[in-house]
């Protein structure tokens, strides 16, 4: 299962998972989305969460790409996944 959210899922997921003595069955990777600068984001608190974060392959992050979305998926079959920011009080994709 692959989980797509904005920065701060990996750290919600574990400690959702800790502090309820839950595990998963399943394998999992976590993919989270870095927000602009404009999505009204402290530049600091982002890259404090980038650097608590350990090099782990289950883990990892997408920047925005230059033409103002994340590329989530893509493959030789034509078909892909994208992502935008949608102005909200709190990081949100669409």
């Amino acid at each position: 299962m692959i989980l797509y959210g904005p920065l701060g899922l990996r750290e919600f997921i574990e400690t959702t998972l800790r502090i309820s003595y839950s595990w998963l069955s399943f394998k999992y990777e976590i993919i989270e989305l870095i927000p602009n600068l404009y999505d009204g984001i402290d530049e600091n608190l982002i890259k404090t969460i980038i650097n608590k974060q350990d090099k782990d392959e289950r883990y990892r992050t997408i920047n925005i790409h230059e033409d103002g979305r994340y590329h989530l998926i893509s493959n030789e079959d034509n078909c892909s996944v994208y992502a935008v920011s949608i102005k909200h009080r709190v990081p949100t994709y669409g």
